[in-house]
């Protein structure tokens, strides 16, 4: 566990960086953060995941909508997504293109003004940028440090059972296989899910069961 551990910790501090970056830095700061998450093959993995929950979904809208409430106009900026996985999906798109301009050497002023006005009126950069990370790039952190999270209780839960059959079930589960040496793997498989739906997991099975079979 202590793995996930490390990782919540470090998504926290690139998000700490990033809200107290100047304007000027913004962009070369979500650069960084962009590669730091594409290095993590556990974070590439939620976010693929991610991409898959909502087939079709249009990577650019959360540009448009950003472009479309942009002009100072602050307030009238609305996702233009339902779920935390299309959230995510539309700002990990939208932190790839801040990254690609700021590596053809766009201006990281040139990127605030682009993007960020449309959540915060105002003249000052840093505070319109900071208020940008805050209501638009932040949500991607929260639901990765989550889904880590959750990721890691799963883990720990799977642990506990190599544990229990280990240390108090070894010779009766292997019992019960040579006594339906047939479906063999499927008294392996019953006894995990069995264990996993008394630890709180409500649907531990891959495929549905029912009376005629899948």
């Amino acid at each position: 566990m202590r793995y996930q551990q490390d990782l919540q910790v470090s998504l926290r501090d690139r998000l700490r960086r990033l809200l107290v970056a100047p304007g000027e830095d913004a962009s070369h700061e979500v650069r960084l953060v962009t590669d730091w998450i594409a290095q993590r093959p556990a974070l590439r993995a939620i976010l693929a995941e991610a991409e898959r929950a909502e087939p079709g979904l249009d990577h650019e809208g959360l540009v448009s909508a950003l472009r479309q409430g942009g002009g100072g106009l602050g307030r009238s900026f609305r996702w233009p997504s339902q779920t935390d996985e299309s959230r995510a999906t539309l700002i990990w798109h939208l932190m790839r293109r801040i990254a690609a301009e700021d590596q053809d050497g766009t201006m990281g002023t040139q990127i605030v003004l682009t993007y960020a006005r449309a959540v915060r009126s105002g003249s000052n950069i840093n505070d319109t940028w900071r208020e940008f990370a805050e209501r638009i790039l932040r949500p991607l952190f929260d639901y990765l440090d989550e889904r880590v999270g959750t990721e890691s209780s799963v883990l720990y839960t799977l642990e506990r059972y190599v544990r229990r059959v280990e240390w108090f079930e070894r010779e009766e589960l292997h019992q019960r296989y040579l006594a339906n040496r047939q479906n063999g793997e499927g008294v392996y498989n019953l006894d995990l899910r069995k264990f996993l739906f008394s630890e709180g997991i409500n649907m531990p099975f891959s495929e549905a069961k029912s009376a005629s079979g899948l």
